[in-house]
């Protein structure tokens, strides 16, 4: 399947539904703030996500919540005006913020094997970090 910068493409999840994703650059797909789990209350322990709690498509193409974090946690890792990235502000949420970025290349393959995973968490002595904040993106990465 060939995509175009700008577009949406779907994933069908035999489980969890159909997942509408975003081609952010050519060649790459990428879903946004895909729920896996749910946190009940403060200091609760997670609650494995079994559904998106949507009727139809779950809308995987914007950022959502971030831990809570200092308002000035960015300007904590980049000090400097010129290396910070700007980007649409993040709404902060300790219930909602336990969710995942997949990015996928959409290339030709040269096997029918799968491909590679990489799991990233950031960094920021569980202070300050987001796997939204531009600097950390797999865009670039996954486009080959």
């Amino acid at each position: 399947m060939r995509t175009t910068k700008g577009n949406t493409v779907k994933f069908v999840h035999p489980q969890l539904g159909t997942i509408k994703g975003l081609v952010s650059i050519e060649g790459v797909h990428q879903f946004r703030s895909v729920p896996y789990a749910t946190i009940p209350h403060r200091f609760a322990d997670p609650v494995l996500a079994d559904s998106f709690g949507t009727e139809g498509e779950f809308d995987a193409t914007e950022f959502g919540a971030i831990a809570p974090q200092p308002d000035n946690a960015e300007a904590m890792e980049y000090p400097s005006p010129k290396e910070q990235i700007p980007h649409a502000p993040l709404e902060m949420n300790e219930f909602t913020c336990t969710n995942l970025n997949i990015t996928i290349p959409t290339g030709e393959r040269k096997s029918s094997g799968g491909l590679p995973v990489m799991v990233w968490f950031h960094g920021g002595s569980y202070m300050l970090g987001a796997a939204s904040w531009p600097q950390y993106s797999m865009l670039l990465l996954c486009r080959g």
